[in-house]
């Protein structure tokens, strides 16, 4: 059986901070109807995993799959589709996301080796857009990367400015022909609770609005849509207002200096 889908977001933190409930009422509400979230999970966090452990949150009844990395969560006539997998920061502090995966991947790693090990746990590695993080010499090593290689995707979000010029790199790499893949990335801020499926794509190449996902392995689904992907995704939603994106900054760098978690 198949699922119809209005939006997958490449690119969701389920924060500790976060009610999950709230969290899924959001992205069913942003997704206008079922979605499909690709968790990207830093070291020590492990919500999907809880998710699946405990069955049912705030209404919404967690159903398992045939796969070990992917999970349903249902409510009334809307499903999420839950796919697991991990955010790795490479010994150059650029992230990797490593998507449909539930093999943890170490931290500290050189960014082509940290590549290789997602390759191996059978996950999609996506190279994310982070402020601050593609300048420089990560920057750097980011085009090098991008040039090099043919096996990774990037990824635009939610937090680029809207209304501000494409990066360089994020234009390099649709140029060479590698799939731009965007998601949301809630920072680890109160009101990112509401940010989860509010930017991402379709999986659809006509007209159709929806796209159908495999309920019963929508992982290994997941891996061999993208594989046959010859052309970024559409996008769908949208992505923060300028001084939403300062305000953001701000409050993550003020929790910074204070010493809290913000």
């Amino acid at each position: 059986m198949t699922l119809a889908c209005t939006r997958l977001d490449a690119h969701v933190h389920l924060h500790p901070r976060f009610d999950a409930g709230a969290f899924l009422d959001h992205a069913a509400q942003n997704a206008r109807g079922n979605a499909v979230l690709c968790f990207t999970e830093s070291a020590g966090v492990h919500r999907f995993d809880e998710l699946c452990c405990i069955g049912s949150v705030g209404g919404w009844m967690i159903q398992p799959t045939d796969e070990s990395e992917s999970a349903i969560a249902a409510r009334d006539a809307t499903s999420i589709v839950l796919i697991a997998g991990r955010q790795v920061i490479t010994a150059e502090r650029l992230e990797v996301l490593a998507l449909a995966t539930a093999a943890d991947i170490a931290d500290g790693q050189p960014l082509d080796a940290t590549i290789d090990a997602a390759l191996s746990a059978r996950a999609i590695p996506v190279l994310p857009w982070a402020f601050g993080k593609w300048w420089g010499a990560r920057g750097t090593l980011v085009e090098s990367c991008i040039n090099s290689r043919a096996d990774i995707l990037v990824a635009d979000q939610a937090g680029r400015p809207a209304g501000s010029p494409t990066p360089r790199l994020l234009t390099l790499a649709r140029h060479r022909g590698l799939i731009d893949l965007p998601g949301s990335d809630p920072l680890n801020l109160p009101h990112h609770i509401a940010r989860p499926a509010s930017y991402g794509c379709t999986l659809t190449d006509g007209g159709s609005d929806t796209f159908d996902i495999d309920e019963r392995t929508p992982a290994a689904d997941l891996r061999a849509t993208i594989a046959r992907l010859t052309n970024s995704p559409p996008k769908r939603g949208t992505r923060v207002a300028p001084i939403a994106f300062v305000r953001d900054q701000l409050a993550l760098r003020l929790a910074k200096q204070s010493g809290g978690t913000p």
